[in-house]
């Protein structure tokens, strides 16, 4: 848990070309923005004539959004724990790790034969 809130002590982003197995986009904060403000979202009086998510995330590759947290290590780097957020808003200010996000895991994962697999423990989710 140490190393994985040190790693995440501050707002970083993902670097476009990696392989994860699974189509993906990159979008900035700023592009989000703009896309859920399009959309009909208007983050200074928090209302919408509907929810954006619906109509934004629908043009991502799998229809979400998702936000990942960096990952935290035990010191053998057998174990490691990530967070993984689902449809989230940005807040209108600048970029916080404490946006809305309507569901959400913490997984924890386990290296085994060379591999990266979901861990044998519990998960965390969350729906709001």
């Amino acid at each position: 848990m140490e190393s994985y809130r040190k790693e995440n002590a501050y707002v970083r982003g993902i670097q476009p070309g990696f392989d994860l197995g699974v189509p993906y986009s990159l979008v900035t904060w700023a592009q989000l923005r703009a896309l859920i403000w399009k959309a009909g979202y208007d983050f200074a009086k928090g209302t919408g004539g509907h929810s954006p998510g619906f109509e934004v995330f629908a043009s991502f590759p799998s229809g979400k959004l998702l936000a990942l947290s960096a990952v935290g290590f035990n010191k053998e780097k057998t174990l490691a724990m990530v967070t993984v957020q689902f449809n989230c808003f940005p807040s209108p200010g600048p970029p916080t790790v404490n946006q809305q996000c309507y569901e959400g895991a913490q997984v924890m994962m386990e290296k085994e034969n060379g591999r990266w697999v979901r861990a044998k423990v519990g998960t965390c989710f969350w729906v709001v």
